[in-house]
């Protein structure tokens, strides 16, 4: 019997997928390597979640966290590696915990519109406008 992947191996090949999407769009590769171990970083703290979620969430921190960190280094004009990998790290754990937050609030209010059900209900003793 094999063993399982994990979700960090799932998140490791979306990290090589997004390095090269990352490389063909001019980033530099420290602002993806590091935006990857700040998603890694978030992503050991978290709940287990399936293969194909740790895939995309992995692949979206860590292209957010390398744009953030270029854009912040590009936008505040400094010349450093360190600012880079700085902002890339921060950027792809906070991008791991933002994602999950905004994906799972589009997922409940995907499903609270489809439930009729779920709509809130008028108070009989309140006069209609």
């Amino acid at each position: 019997m094999t063993e399982p992947v994990t979700s960090t191996a799932a998140a490791g090949v979306a990290a090589i997928v997004g390095g090269i999407t990352m490389d063909l769009l001019g980033v530099p590769y420290h602002a993806v390597v590091w935006g990857f171990v700040g998603a890694l970083v978030t992503m050991s703290q978290l709940a287990s979640m399936s293969k194909p979620q740790a895939v995309v969430y992995g692949l979206l921190s860590t292209l957010s966290g390398a744009a953030l960190g270029t854009f912040g280094v590009e936008l505040l004009g400094l010349q450093s590696r360190a600012a880079l990998v700085l902002g890339s790290l921060i950027g792809g754990a906070g991008a791991f915990a933002v994602i999950g937050a905004l994906v799972k609030r589009a997922t409940g209010f995907a499903q609270g519109h489809a439930d009729p059900s779920a709509a809130p209900k008028a108070d009989p003793k309140e006069p209609n406008p």
